[in-house]
């Protein structure tokens, strides 16, 4: 098994399952106790985010395994194989409908170039011809009634004419897409697909409701309620984590988002119009979130690479350190304690201060606390200062 361990971890899915049929026709005496131990490997591996191996593994066991290793595997793993593709097919659509708004604000902006990158991207997610006609049909919809941005929609085009990704051949598409929308352009068009992109959003984050208790209950949780819900996040973290993308992660993390501990009075969800969905919730199911979500912050397959995310381009921006610094307040593990001292000395606004603290104070581990201390002090130095008198009652009622 150690074999069928090793190939599983290197990320040879395929390879273990083969190993592990080779050794079990040349040892079939062992197929039970073999069937004990893969299941709890694949299971072990699952809980700890190698989610393309597992999946190769389990692509075709019949081909090299026997009824009785195939069943309990199935047994084991299909339900959860199940949810993490549920949650890889809704945030597809999310983050897709993402791109083209980010691509279409870098063009109100004037950063033509980096609203290459997003439709690039976009493009990049397009699984076939078919997908890839939609998603030049959403961008160019969306960019249509930008007449007056007109000069920077064609930089964006020359970039991506020349890009050595697939943005070049599929200028040609979406220049046709384009020139189309922008004869047939009426505001209601662009309303449609913006509409659309809220709905994809609000969809997903409505889909971990159903895994919450009801509002109206206010009990204790049982174990088995935070149970369920930590294995419902667990599979949209597996869902954002699968194919090492980081778009795909920032989308799972928007939906997780929702549900992280949060103060009305000073934290609104990542759209920015209201609330997170945590606050709406009963006092049950924030308990139920609050445990599920520390849960799932003992996993470091999953701080590793929200930290990588955060040091990464993809990570940089406002609307990014209001997500991660969310996250991290419900995932509460000390290792992000640095990060979230670095943020706070590079904060340039208020707003932003504030959802670093935060998270800091959600922490709570000594380094932070004495940095929170520390910068209380000297706020109330300075406290005849309006800005520094903010300061000082933020980190009071961190």
């Amino acid at each position: 098994m150690k074999q069928v361990q090793a190939l599983l971890l290197e990320g040879q899915g395929e390879a273990a399952r083969r190993r592990l049929g080779a050794l079990l026709r040349e040892y079939p005496d062992k197929t039970a106790a073999a069937a004990d131990a893969v299941a709890r490997l694949l299971t072990a591996a699952y809980d700890q985010f190698y989610i393309q191996p597992v999946h190769d593994f389990c692509s075709d066991l019949e081909t090299d395994l026997p009824a009785l290793v195939t069943e309990r595997v199935r047994r084991d793993l299909e339900s959860r194989i199940r949810r993490t593709n549920f949650w890889r097919d809704s945030l597809w659509g999310v983050t897709r409908e993402r791109l083209g708004r980010e691509c279409r604000a870098q063009i109100v902006t004037h950063h033509a170039r980096e609203a290459a990158a997003r439709a690039e991207a976009l493009f990049e997610r397009a699984r076939n011809d078919a997908e890839l006609e939609e998603n030049c049909l959403l961008l160019a919809t969306a960019l249509a009634e930008l007449h007056r941005d007109r000069p920077q929609v064609q930089a964006m085009i020359e970039f991506l004419a020349h890009s050595k990704g697939p943005g070049q051949q599929v200028v040609p598409l979406f220049a046709r897409r384009l020139n189309k929308a922008i004869e047939d352009y009426g505001t209601s068009q662009y309303e449609s697909s913006n509409q659309a992109w809220l709905r994809q959003q609000i969809e997903a984050i409505s889909a971990l409701l159903g895994y919450l208790p009801p509002p109206t209950e206010a009990d204790e949780p049982a174990p088995e309620a935070i149970d369920r819900f930590h294995e419902e996040i667990h599979a949209v973290a597996r869902a954002g984590l699968a194919r090492g993308n980081m778009d795909d992660l920032i989308d799972a993390l928007i939906v997780l988002s929702e549900y992280c501990p949060s103060d009305p009075q000073v934290v609104q969800n990542v759209a920015g119009a209201e609330d997170r969905m945590f606050i709406r919730l009963g006092p049950a199911a924030r308990a139920v979130a609050v445990r599920a979500l520390a849960r799932l912050g003992e996993q470091e397959p999953l701080r590793r690479r929200m930290l990588e995310l955060a040091a990464s381009p993809h990570g940089a921006g406002q609307d990014r350190l209001k997500m991660l610094t969310a996250v991290i307040g419900g995932l509460r593990h000390e290792a992000f304690g640095d990060y979230l001292r670095q943020a706070l000395a590079g904060a340039r606004v208020e707003r932003e201060e504030g959802w670093i603290v935060d998270a800091m104070s959600r922490l709570a581990t000594p380094a932070v606390a004495d940095e929170l201390i520390e910068r209380l002090r000297a706020a109330l130095r300075k406290c005849h200062d309006p800005a520094q008198e903010r300061r000082a009652y933020l980190l009071l009622t961190a």
